[in-house]
């Protein structure tokens, strides 16, 4: 059986190193050139990172994008696990 590590959802982990960075949520969107309502969204768990979103947040976080995917997936399965 396959273990999930990390069960809570990949916003927390992004709302997290936007308080670490100091920045606010209008100034990390802008830095990451994402529409406030995409990275809220995330925060939130309304919005799934997609490929083009996990870009976004390698160039605003400097965390890679594969990063921001695989916590996305990882979540995805956990949840589906526990249905």
């Amino acid at each position: 059986m396959k273990q999930f590590e990390c069960t809570t959802p990949p916003g927390s982990t992004l709302e997290e190193k936007v308080q670490e960075m100091s920045l606010t949520i209008p100034a990390f969107a802008n830095a990451c050139g994402l529409p406030i309502n995409i990275v809220t969204g995330i925060i939130a768990n309304t919005v799934e990172i997609s490929r083009l979103i996990a870009t976004s947040l390698e160039r605003g976080t400097k965390i890679p994008a594969n990063f921001w995917l695989n916590r996305q997936r990882i979540y995805n399965e956990s949840r589906h696990h526990d249905n």
